[in-house]
């Protein structure tokens, strides 16, 4: 089964940003919108991995520490804003969201899953495309939540989206 591990959104937030991508949807209505249920930060992506794996993975998630503040402020994309693939919007980099990414890293290491690839962007997608696009200048109202909730996440690739289903859900303590 193909697995991630995700900050998850609350519904109010999902609804914020999802506005902003039916916004740029407007002026480039060929990019393919990733559904509001969709939404997350991606924390670490492990990729196709046994039954047996994942319940190794899946006990090995426990307390992950507190709950924090983040804040959205920014849309840009991947390669580039002026010629992106994947338009997603940006997060204040805090220190405890590096620190909770470094924490799964750890343990999903500890596993002896493969190393990530690729070092940790915060950002939440929201929409991909095959004809690069320009997102200069879109913007989203900066607004600020709290992130509460780790979930481990099966993905089943369908079209004409993924579903997600969440396998473990992890709820951060407040202090």
């Amino acid at each position: 089964m193909r697995v991630f591990i995700a900050l998850n959104l609350p519904e109010d937030v999902k609804g914020v940003i999802y506005d902003t991508a039916r916004e740029i949807y407007k002026k480039y209505p060929f990019i393919k919108l990733v559904p509001k249920e969709n939404l997350h930060i991606t924390l670490r992506f492990i990729g196709d991995i046994s039954d047996r794996e994942c319940g190794s993975l899946l006990d090995s998630f426990k307390d992950l520490g507190k709950a924090f503040t983040l804040t959205f402020n920014s849309v840009g994309g991947f390669p580039t804003e002026f010629g992106a693939r994947v338009i997603w919007v940006g997060v204040e980099e805090e220190k405890i969201l590096v620190e909770l990414s470094k924490r799964v890293d750890g343990i999903v290491d500890d596993l002896g899953f493969p190393p990530r690839d690729k070092p940790f962007v915060p950002h939440i997608t929201i929409a991909r495309t095959k004809r690069p696009v320009n997102v200069e200048g879109f913007k989203i109202k900066r607004e600020t939540f709290i992130a509460s909730e780790v979930v481990v996440y099966r993905s089943i690739l369908a079209k004409p989206n993924a579903i997600y289903k969440p396998l473990k859900v992890l709820k951060l303590g407040y202090s």
